[in-house]
């Protein structure tokens, strides 16, 4: 694998007396070399959007990945492979697929949902910590010339 290949010191500002810098550009410069580089690796993906009524393997792990449990009964499911739309341009549903009759599309559609919510709820739910006192007396100490 090739590597960019920047001049550091080239790049960084001038630090002075400053003890911590967080160099926007030098990010920016850093991450458009990477991306560079991740793309003669990877190729990208196409993304697809589904109707309610088309169910894959991809959105079922999606689901249970934030909890959230779904069961589509063998009489509301058909399994397919593509869509029809899909056979014309050679392209198939990823890991195949099921058509789900009206109900469970609704019911999966609210399963999604629920699964979308929980996900940003996991985002949001963090520990919060404090300064012990001790801490505080170290931050009021600081930027003080004496």
């Amino acid at each position: 694998m090739k590597t960019a290949r920047l001049s550091i010191r080239r790049l960084l500002p001038t630090w002075g007396g400053n003890k911590i810098v967080a160099a926007a550009d030098l990010r920016e410069i850093l991450d458009d070399e990477n991306k560079k580089n991740l793309k003669k690796l990877h190729r990208e993906l196409p993304k697809y959007s589904y109707p309610d009524e088309v169910l894959t393997a991809t959105m079922l792990c999606y689901m249970a990945a934030h909890g959230v449990s779904l069961e589509i009964s063998e009489k509301d499911a058909h399994f397919i492979r593509a869509l029809d739309a899909q056979k014309s341009s050679g392209k198939c549903l990823f890991g195949s697929g099921f058509l789900l009759s009206e109900k469970a599309a609704a019911e999966k559609a609210a399963a999604e949902k629920a699964a979308a919510e929980k996900a940003a709820a996991e985002k949001v739910n963090t520990d919060i910590w404090e300064l012990s006192e001790r801490e505080w007396a170290i931050v009021r100490g600081l930027g003080n010339d004496n």
